[in-house]
């Protein structure tokens, strides 16, 4: 083998070398920018309001390309109830090293808590409206936005009856006082819920 063939392999040894040493600084400067895939078996769930929130994540895992298991991270960030109080959407969340969250949402049974069964019993065929509080005081002149205090309407037929929601009753923001406002709702076959009241005090 003579010089120059030798200066040619040499050469193309160093050409080699240099390119995974680029290779290997370019692919370690990456920026990790894909969040862990998260994944659950298909088992029927039953979750009753109130109850441990363990076994909504039994069977639950996560797994991140470049930090390999990442379970231990996944927590529920949300139980969402359907508005006829059958089923929740799971909302679960994980991360990875480099902070990159992945969400992914589960459909499961659902049961509220017996006083939620109380309130939400529909008899006659009448709606049942609820509000998210009973009492709300602001300050004079601050914004005030009724519709916001419904939490949900239950109903036999009708899936949304957010349109329906009549409210009776004055207030006045620019002045101080307390006000009474009745909530009610009529359904597509014309029963009316019982009225929940809303006390606004206005400071």
């Amino acid at each position: 083998m003579n010089n120059s063939t030798k200066n040619y392999i040499n050469i193309v040894f160093g050409v080699i070398f240099l390119i995974l040493v680029i290779v290997t600084v370019v692919t370690s400067n990456i920026k990790d920018t894909e969040g862990p895939v998260i994944k659950y078996d298909k088992k029927a769930i039953t979750y009753k309001k109130g109850d441990d929130e363990k076994i909504l994540i039994d069977g639950v895992t996560a797994t991140d390309v470049k930090d390999k298991d990442v379970t231990d991270t996944i927590i529920i960030d949300s139980i969402i109830p359907s508005n006829d109080g059958k089923k929740a959407i799971v909302v679960y969340a994980a991360k990875d090293k480099s902070n990159n969250i992945t969400k992914v949402q589960r459909v499961v049974s659902y049961k509220g808590s017996d006083k939620d069964s109380d309130e939400d019993t529909i008899l006659d065929g009448k709606p049942v409206i609820k509000l998210k509080q009973e009492k709300v005081t602001i300050s004079k002149g601050s914004s005030f936005q009724p519709l916001n205090y419904v939490e949900k309407i239950v109903d036999d037929k009708d899936e949304d009856l957010s349109r329906s929601i009549s409210i009776d009753g004055y207030y006045d923001v620019n002045t101080s006082g307390v006000y009474q406002l009745y909530y009610y709702v009529v359904d597509s076959d014309k029963n009316i819920s019982d009225s929940k009241l809303l006390v606004l005090t206005v400071e």
